[in-house]
Formats: C-alpha cells, sequence, structure tokens
C-alpha cells in the first residue's frame, strides 16, 4: 500500500509535505479497492500497510494490483520508472538523501528479472525495494 507500496515507500514514509500526504492517501484508497477486488484478508491487508511482504498469492496480487492502478507498474508488468521517478520526489519532499536513496532503489529494481505470474512479480519488486531502502539504512521502515 504506502509502499508504494515499497515503491511507493519512500512516498508512503515521508508524510510531511501535502504531495506527500495526498499521495499516501491515493495509495490507501488504491489499496483498499485492491483488496476487495483480490479477495485479500485483513491480515494481507495489513501486511502492505506494515511493509510485510505479503505471505500468501492473494497478498501477492494485492500489490500487483496497488502497483499497477497507482501507475508504478505498466501493463507489462514492468516498472514505469517515470511514475517512480514522480513518486520518489514526491515522497522525498525536497530531501535530497532521501530522495537519492529512493533513486538508487529504483536503478537497482529495474534489474530484477521479470516473473511470468504477475503477483509474484509485483512481490518480488516489492521486495527488491524494501531490500534497498532497508541496506542503505532509510530509517522509515519498521523493522
Amino acid at each position: 500500500m504506502k509502499l508504494i507500496l515499497t515503491f511507493l515507500l519512500v512516498c508512503g514514509l515521508i508524510i510531511s509535505n501535502t504531495e506527500a500526504n495526498d499521495l499516501v492517501d491515493k495509495v490507501t484508497k488504491l489499496a483498499q479497492e485492491c483488496k476487495g477486488s483480490t479477495g485479500a484478508s485483513d491480515a494481507d491487508y495489513e501486511n502492505l500497510l506494515n511493509y510485510q511482504a505479503p505471505n500468501t498469492d492473494k497478498g501477492k496480487c494485492l500489490t500487483e494490483c496497488v502497483l499497477k492502478k497507482s501507475g508504478a507498474l505498466g501493463e507489462n508488468n514492468k516498472i514505469n520508472e517515470a511514475v517512480m521517478v514522480e513518486f520518489i520526489k514526491a515522497g522525498a519532499a525536497g530531501d535530497a538523501s532521501i530522495e537519492k536513496i529512493g533513486m538508487e532503489g529504483l536503478q537497482a529494481c529495474l534489474k530484477v528479472p521479470q516473473h511470468p505470474n504477475a503477483c509474484e512479480n509485483a512481490a518480488a519488486l516489492n521486495a527488491c525495494f524494501t531490500k534497498n531502502l532497508r541496506a542503505k539504512g532509510f530509517k522509515g521502515l519498521p523493522a
């Protein structure tokens, strides 16, 4: 969800500016819509909101739905780089160090091999962003 999900992680974590708040609100609404359309459980939804890796197929599809509806994932199931750059900049709220961490994570995750299953692919991309943010010492993620 706020990931945006992890993609949207950077964005969902920075809530000090209006643009970032608007993004979080948008992603939260998308996650709620996707919860219904994918049949994801409350636990799947909470995992998404808490930046936890999905542990069910419906949780992975919840991630995929939010990423697609947000524009972060294109119809070809690849990261939409231009949209992600916009999300990162909105989430960074002018903080160059946060923007740098987000951009480095984006570049690393663009190299993730595409999985033929769209839900598995989205989960792998989400995991990549979370892993990269944690590795770079980003403090906005729960342990």
